[in-house]
């Protein structure tokens, strides 16, 4: 078993944060390979949940299955807005999703008669998707939720992700530390 150590700005903290990434070495190939820290009860995803939730106790959580579960039955209450850079976007998203550039125009839609009730935001694991979210809750918008482990969670549970209307097998990893939490099957080719 390796152990690496990733640093993580906070907010709270202002200072950098250090904790272990347990990776385990594995022997099989890049295709089929999957991270021990992309088990959703890892060390390391538990870790990374209670940033979000330390650093933003404001901000309401939604679960992936939760979340799955309303898009099932009324998918137009719910306006799905991604806080990732746009390069990350392109790679794959929720389907329906407004990439967070367009968070003026979607907000505004969100008041048109018959416009989605809820605002889901969310990231690659949810500590972007937080402060987006805070800041919308700060500036009065109301029913706002992170979705907790965000995409990288959403994916490992092999729920759908969309590069527009079409369904791929792709996540934008973000960088080599966080990348250990998206199942290797996600990663671009």
């Amino acid at each position: 078993m390796h152990v690496r150590v990733v640093t993580v700005r906070t907010r709270r903290l202002g200072a950098a944060l250090l904790f272990p990434a347990l990776l385990l070495a594995a022997s099989c190939s890049s295709d089929t390979e999957n991270s021990a820290d992309a088990a959703p009860d890892s060390p390391a995803w538990q870790a990374t949940l209670g940033l979000a939730r330390d650093d933003y106790p404001g901000v309401p959580h939604m679960t992936t299955a939760q979340l799955a579960e309303r898009l099932e039955q009324d998918p137009a209450s719910v306006l799905l807005l991604d806080a990732r850079s746009l390069e990350e976007y392109e790679v794959g998203h929720l389907k329906g999703a407004v990439h967070a550039d367009g968070l003026d125009t979607a907000l505004a839609a969100r008041s048109a008669p018959g416009a989605a009730s809820t605002v889901v935001v969310y990231c690659s694991v949810g500590y972007r998707s937080a402060a987006l979210a805070e800041r919308l809750i700060s500036a009065g918008a109301s029913n706002v939720f992170n979705l907790e482990g965000s995409l990288f969670r959403w994916a490992n549970e092999g729920r759908p992700v969309h590069r527009g209307a079409e369904r791929v097998l792709e996540v934008h990893p973000y960088d080599d530390d966080w990348a250990s939490l998206l199942d290797r099957r996600y990663w671009p080719r």
